[in-house]
């Protein structure tokens, strides 16, 4: 990642992909893996990523949520890893791409954001995760909804430096 920090990029977001065996979310469920076995080998992989740092944005904090269409956690663990993120000036990124797969919430969702704002975060920024021209700015209002209601600043990069939307 490292490599990446010197180039001239608006913004670097990090997420996780692939954390247990090598293995994509969808990939572990076709592989039987349970909901309990995910979370518990994804949860130290992401504090291990945002230890490291060297991203601005924190990309679908809980994920794997989006496959299992559930989330299991430890709070003291979360909070722990949004307060890494915190000190590391990491914005966190509301992901609205769950809303458009069966989810009930974005990633993360309510819990998760109160247990940011607690560990000092304020600054977030809205993604839709879009896989096609269609899905760009998909349920903005809901992510624009909790901002409000944790009353976060949204933010936008120019040159890896935040920048307030108004």
């Amino acid at each position: 990642l490292m490599q990446y920090a010197s180039k001239p990029y608006d913004m670097i977001i990090g997420s996780l992909h692939f954390w247990h065996r090598d293995l994509f979310p969808s990939d572990m469920l076709a592989q039987g893996i349970d909901a309990e076995t995910c979370f518990e080998s994804y949860w130290p992989a992401m504090r291990k990523a945002v230890s490291a740092g060297g991203f601005d944005v924190l990309g679908h904090f809980d994920f794997p949520k989006r496959y299992y269409q559930v989330l299991l956690y430890e709070e003291q663990t979360i909070y722990e890893i949004m307060e890494i993120a915190v000190s590391k000036h990491i914005v966190l990124e509301i992901n609205t791409s769950s809303l458009r797969r069966g989810c009930a919430e974005t990633m993360p969702g309510n819990a998760l954001l109160a247990l940011y704002r607690e560990a000092g975060g304020e600054y977030v920024t809205i993604g839709s995760d879009a896989h096609s021209p269609a899905e760009l700015a998909a349920d903005r209002t809901a992510a624009e909804a909790l901002i409000r209601r944790y009353r976060f600043t949204e933010v936008r990069f120019e040159g890896r430096c935040r920048i307030p939307v108004i």
